[in-house]
């Protein structure tokens, strides 16, 4: 697993989100013109959908798979596997080093939330938050 959650350098990272205006903080392209216009559409919901991703791992402490955010959130694997690209860059969520198959039977990454202390950033009401029991 990757090293201890450093709430110095998380501090540093959000204070500097603001003055961010790349990738992972915003969804990259290919410089294909369809690429271009498809990460213009996606960047006018990320925030929300970087949420909803941070959300269900909060809910899973074991953490998810792309697979299974994608189930929860009703949002599709295309929209989900670059989110987690996204935040685990951001090093908000980390590789847990572990892998589940998927339907397809081919590996994929769990991931899990680096801290739920990092919700706070994003305004998310932790209190509200019931981790499952499975």
């Amino acid at each position: 697993m990757q090293n201890e959650f450093d709430f110095d350098k998380h501090i540093e990272v959000i204070s500097e989100l603001k003055n961010k205006s790349k990738y992972p903080y915003k969804a990259g392209h290919r410089g294909v013109r369809t690429s271009i216009i498809a990460a213009n559409d996606t960047n006018k919901k990320l925030g929300r959908l970087h949420k909803q991703v941070l959300v269900e791992l909060a809910k899973n402490p074991k953490g998810l798979t792309g697979s299974e955010l994608s189930d929860k959130t009703g949002v599709s694997i295309l929209t989900i596997r670059p989110r987690t690209t996204e935040l685990k860059a951001q090093g908000l969520i980390l590789d847990s080093e572990k892998s589940k198959k998927n339907d397809n039977g081919k590996p994929e990454i769990i991931y899990k939330l680096r801290s739920i202390e990092l919700l706070k950033d994003f305004n998310i009401d932790v209190s509200e938050i019931k981790p499952s029991t499975k």
